[in-house]
């Protein structure tokens, strides 16, 4: 790919000089703002790009199968997955793991839709959507998507970090069946969602005749503070911090809680916050979610699950991550404790590899230790 960088330097009125810098010598617009800048030359510099479509195939593709009324796409997904030593022995080898196909798109008066079936589960139908967006600060959606709790489950899992979510991710929501308001508060910086729910997940009805109720707020925008981290010094322009905080209540009749609770009676109550920060090449997350399960019999249980995640750019298609994961389950379970190690590469716009190993810091035993692969094409 040829990609330049025609950097304008003006003082006042006039135009002092036209620089064209090649990708080779300057990695990206902020470091050419920041090459300029030193040299002191400059009151004001004005960058834009120029490109040559390295991939002409998949922008024809997305001419036929992307616009605002009707979008097509389609994600599938082979895993391997080794340990030496499990109980389960059939859990090691390859699997199709996702083989989604998704259609959605916004008509005339803000009216739209998303539908997405994933043909290894079921049932298969994973979203079904209507929304209406009356503004940018209003929006109603009606039907089964994800309810708005948690960042690691909120995050598309082609996108995820990591093979496998984060161990906590059993203790949200995820999709459910219902109607939720969401919108901007301050446009691109602060938003909300508001949402109402059977609480039975993707099952078609509702358990009791009571509901979950949901809500969460996000912060997406520059740090609020300044962080002690000189050796990172940055433009503003490369720093950068999405915060969420969700809350949920439901009072069920038999509800399964996966991985956790097969028949969950009682009240449900849970909170989380999550960060991440990306401040050039470097990043940094991290999540926490606490539940309080107040059974109608036996004991209430509190389980919680965190994590923390560091990772950095090495280029713009690969970069490395390192996540410490754990789940207290409060005897529901077995609680887990990893330390997971994350390549990460893109060959293409629509493909990527992620190798990951994970080592049980419960079991330091070598032969517990896990290795995944994945490859995904999504467009």
């Amino acid at each position: 790919m040829t990609l330049d960088y025609m950097i304008i330097l003006k003082r006042g009125a006039k135009t002092l000089l036209l620089i064209s810098l090649l990708m080779s010598q300057i990695a990206d617009a902020a470091q050419a703002r920041r090459f300029i800048e030193k040299s002191g030359k400059s009151e004001m510099i004005v960058i834009t790009e120029e490109t040559e479509d390295e991939e002409p195939l998949y922008e024809k593709l997305k001419q036929h199968f992307k616009s605002k009324y009707l979008s097509i796409g389609a994600w599938l997904r082979s895993d391997f997955e080794y340990q030496q030593s499990r109980n389960n022995e059939e859990d090691n080898g390859f699997e199709i793991s996702r083989f989604r196909l998704t259609f959605g798109g916004e008509l005339d008066g803000g009216m739209g839709y998303v539908m997405q079936s994933d043909f290894f589960l079921s049932p298969s139908i994973l979203d079904a959507k209507i929304y209406y967006r009356i503004s940018e600060s209003f929006t109603i959606d009606v039907g089964q998507f994800k309810a708005p709790f948690s960042g690691e489950v909120l995050r598309s899992g082609a996108d995820r970090d990591f093979v496998r979510a984060a161990s906590l991710a059993v203790l949200a929501p995820r999709r459910q069946i219902g109607v939720q308001f969401r919108g901007w508060i301050r446009q691109d910086l602060i938003s909300y969602a508001v949402g109402i729910f059977n609480g039975n997940g993707r099952v078609n009805d509702n358990d009791n005749g009571k509901f979950m109720y949901v809500a969460r707020i996000t912060y997406s925008g520059q740090p609020l503070v300044g962080l002690p981290l000189g050796f990172l010094d940055v433009e503003e322009d490369d720093k950068k911090v999405d915060l969420g905080l969700n809350i949920a209540f439901s009072e069920d009749d038999d509800v399964e809680i996966p991985s956790l609770v097969s028949n969950f009676s009682g009240k449900r109550f849970l909170v989380g916050v999550d960060s991440r920060l990306r401040r050039g090449k470097m990043l940094l997350s991290g999540e926490v979610i606490y539940a309080h399960l107040d059974q109608e019999t036996g004991a209430s249980k509190k389980p919680f699950g965190y994590h923390v995640t560091s990772g950095y750019v090495l280029n713009p298609k690969t970069r490395i991550l390192v996540r410490f994961d754990n789940l207290q389950t409060d005897g529901l379970d077995d609680d887990t404790s990893f330390l997971i190690f994350s390549y990460s590469h893109r060959p293409t716009k629509v493909t990527r590899l992620q190798v990951n190993y994970g080592i049980d810091l419960d079991n330091r035993a070598f032969d517990k230790n896990r290795f995944f692969c994945s490859f995904q094409f999504r467009f």
